[in-house]
């Protein structure tokens, strides 16, 4: 609680703390009684601040306590559904089909190279982008990691997947379950690249969610 001259006045956390909601501030309260510089940031909006005195009478009020009680059902229950929906999500990421197709390695190895150079040679200039062009006598480590990036892309379904699944509750895991499934299918139809999977596996966990 912030001290005025004359009255208590909560911030907006603190009206959320006792269990209001932004619907019902708008519904019973209105606009503020005031209203303060925030400050954390100088740069955003002013903190709104409403008079103890009317939020106890408010609160008091049986309108008010039933208003208050279906926004707390309202919201377990969306929680609920948004937590079931996650969880339909993922089941959907864990059946959908994986299939990797398997090429001799030579050739394999030449359409990544292929697939990589021209990607970066269609990068505009004028933004200063460079790259150095691949080709069969690149570092290894560099060649296993644009081939296993060729063969997710070019040789799985693993774009159309991540396409099913996004802007949907439980994108975040869905995608995740999404990769762990298409690296190890890769690592089983492409052994020789298996331990490149695991480390782009590393890096994506050390990335976090995305």
């Amino acid at each position: 609680m912030l001290m005025g001259d004359e009255s208590v006045l909560f911030t907006m956390r603190q009206l959320k703390q006792r269990g209001w909601t932004e619907t019902l501030v708008k519904k019973f309260l209105g606009p503020p009684d005031a209203n303060r510089p925030n400050p954390h940031y100088t740069s955003a909006a002013p903190m709104r601040l409403y008079a103890a005195t009317r939020v106890e009478a408010l609160e008091a009020c049986e309108d008010w306590r039933l208003a208050a009680v279906r926004s707390r059902v309202r919201s377990e229950t969306g929680k609920a559904v948004a937590a079931r929906k996650a969880e339909e999500l993922i089941e959907h990421a864990e059946q959908l089909p994986i299939t990797v197709t398997r090429l001799p390695l030579d050739q394999l190895q030449m359409r990544a190279i292929t697939s990589y150079n021209a990607f970066h040679e269609e990068l505009p200039w004028e933004r200063g982008h460079d790259y150095e062009k691949a080709d069969a006598q690149s570092d290894p480590a560099f060649l296993s990691r644009i081939t296993v990036n060729y063969i997710r892309h070019s040789l799985t379904a693993y774009d159309t997947h991540l396409q099913e699944v996004a802007g949907r509750i439980g994108v975040s895991q869905a995608i995740g379950t999404i990769r762990r499934r298409v690296y190890a299918s890769i690592s089983a139809t492409y052994p020789e690249y298996a331990e490149e999977c695991q480390r782009q596996i590393q890096c994506r966990l050390l990335e976090g969610p995305s």
